[in-house]
């Protein structure tokens, strides 16, 4: 849904949005630019969708079609409820093996969902408004930008961290776990 959905739909429309000369407005995520450990899926769709939406940006500036993207950092919405993040963390554990169990650890379980509750209340912003305010600037401004960077997250953190070079952008990352006290799997812990 993530990646498919938004091509599938885009492509469904862009005859129609090539005779109007129309635009297209998608939302990616930061995490489209910059990949957080333990949400590679998630992140993975949002670089397809930035890849996707920069390939049709450039295809389509000969009809006069505009592509902008969004690119939101944390907010404080449905996908990131403290609830739902936990009871997929134990539907996920629940599905491994118990060779997979062992080598984290329940521990591992528990400390994780703390890091992620912890995680979205020190970086999620209540201030949704911001991205509704972007697609509204996106669809009706006349001079639309190409990419908008929604939350100070976004545009004075994960951006600038991910220009860097990776052996810089690593240790940045790891930093953001050391401060959530994200756990590390019981196999390596005596490494």
């Amino acid at each position: 849904v993530n990646s498919l959905g938004v091509i599938w739909v885009t492509q469904a429309f862009k005859q129609m949005m090539k005779k109007s000369k129309g635009r297209i407005v998608t939302a990616a995520s930061i995490v489209g630019r910059i990949v957080l450990p333990r949400v590679g899926p998630y992140c993975m769709s949002k670089y397809a969708v930035e890849a996707y939406c920069d390939t049709i940006r450039r295809e389509l500036t000969a009809y006069d079609v505009f592509v902008s993207m969004l690119e939101p950092g944390f907010f404080a919405t449905n996908l990131l409820s403290v609830e739902k993040g936990t009871a997929e963390m134990k539907r996920i554990w629940d599905k491994q093996s118990p060779e997979i169990k062992q080598e984290y650890g329940q521990e591992y379980l528990e400390k994780m969902c703390q890091a992620g509750d912890k995680m979205i209340e020190i970086a999620a912003s209540k201030r949704i408004e911001f991205v509704a305010d972007a697609y509204y600037a996106a669809l009706f401004s006349r001079f639309p930008r190409k990419r908008y960077w929604v939350g100070v997250d976004s545009i004075f953190f994960f951006v600038p961290v991910s220009m860097l070079p990776a052996f810089i952008q690593d240790p940045i990352v790891n930093l953001i776990d050391k401060f959530v006290d994200a756990p590390i799997p019981q196999a390596c812990q005596n490494l």
